[in-house]
């Protein structure tokens, strides 16, 4: 590893707490185009990817930040053709909207190619056990709806008398006060246990018998490493049905629809109501046998069109005048915001 790398490396370990996951994906994905002879893959909007292929067509490869990583096109190596790929099929769909970049131009990472699932998966009838393990891992506990999961579980403690129900909450640095601030707020039967860094093997460190519960509404959720290692672990998976989450397949995971939920915005929202309607729907769906059945999700690999770079210029050039200020306002709270046009775009996608 260029020392150069090495460096722009740890200095991201230790100050962004998505680095992990992203130094996770971006081995995999690179992994995966090699073994498919396209050792062309670049990262623009990820830091640890400082060099360029010097090739006729390059594969770009947009996380989280898609829509603003396209608006920096013009930085990029100008003797080049473009490949796009996104990380779900929801975000192709959103930036074929914003920036009109044709879809057949946009391709989707396959995502079981890169991460499998458990060929032997635990299913939802694990909530027929005394014991119960729930686990929710994420980077920010709080900008993926913790206060509802936390009001959820309480609601579950109550309702299932006969059960022992616990939580666990891990993920490097949540916001750990104000995650203990959320929980001091309900009267708990067990009282949820926050781990916090479990490191990138987290899975590992908590029950083998553990359900995962996220109900991420966050504006950029396009993947979801603690999710695809929660399946790779057999985990069953109770979520949102928002973002990536869309793309998740099997038989032990209950999609929670959005109109059910709610959005996690800074305002105007009943989270009282949120809470009770998301436990109803729960266990009406918990207290019916799922299937033991066994499907393993199959993933299509299409390689997109390229498309040329002074194209890419030009589209972006409009996005950049009409579209980024609201872009980078989302950023900065990944909150849905029902005045923001970019948000309104995302959401009729999402959910």
């Amino acid at each position: 590893m260029l020392l150069s790398k090495k460096k722009y490396i740890d200095h991201f370990l230790k100050m962004e707490l998505c680095y992990p996951s992203l130094v996770i994906l971006q081995d995999k994905i690179s992994d995966f185009f090699i073994n498919h002879n396209l050792n062309t893959t670049a990262f623009p909007n990820h830091a640890s990817d400082l060099m360029w292929p010097s090739t006729e067509v390059i594969d770009i490869i947009l996380f989280g930040d898609a829509l603003h990583a396209l608006s920096g096109s013009k930085t990029w190596p100008r003797s080049a053709k473009y490949r796009i790929w996104l990380l779900c099929h929801d975000m192709k769909k959103i930036i074929h909207e914003i920036y009109n970049i044709p879809l057949e131009c946009l391709g989707v990472i396959p995502r079981y190619s890169i991460f499998p699932a458990s060929r032997t998966p635990n299913t939802l009838n694990l909530f027929h056990e005394k014991d119960v393990y729930f686990v929710m891992s994420s980077n920010y506990a709080l900008g993926k709806n913790i206060e509802l999961t936390l009001g959820i579980i309480h609601q579950l403690q109550i309702h299932y008398t006969d059960k022992n129900i616990h939580l666990t909450i891990c993920g490097p640095k949540p916001d750990t006060y104000l995650v203990e601030d959320e929980i001091n707020k309900f009267q708990w039967v067990i009282p949820p246990v926050v781990k916090g860094d479990l490191g990138m093997d987290w899975h590992k460190e908590v029950s083998p018998k553990s359900i995962m519960i996220n109900f991420s509404t966050n504006l950029f959720e396009d993947f979801g490493i603690s999710l695809c290692q929660a399946q790779e672990a057999g985990f069953p998976l109770i979520i949102s049905n928002w973002g990536a989450h869309h793309d998740l397949q099997g038989n032990n995971i209950i999609k929670v629809p959005t109109n059910v939920h709610g959005l996690h915005i800074s305002d105007s929202i009943n989270i009282k109501k949120r809470i009770k309607d998301t436990t109803q729907y729960l266990i009406s769906r918990l207290d019916t046998k799922h299937s033991d059945k066994t499907q393993f999700p199959i993933d299509s690999f299409n390689i997109p069109n390229e498309i040329h770079i002074n194209e890419l210029i030009e589209l972006s050039t409009v996005f950049i005048n009409n579209h980024l200020a609201q872009t980078m306002e989302l950023h900065q709270a990944s909150l849905y915001n029902p005045n923001n046009s970019i948000a309104r775009v995302i959401n009729r996608f999402f959910e």
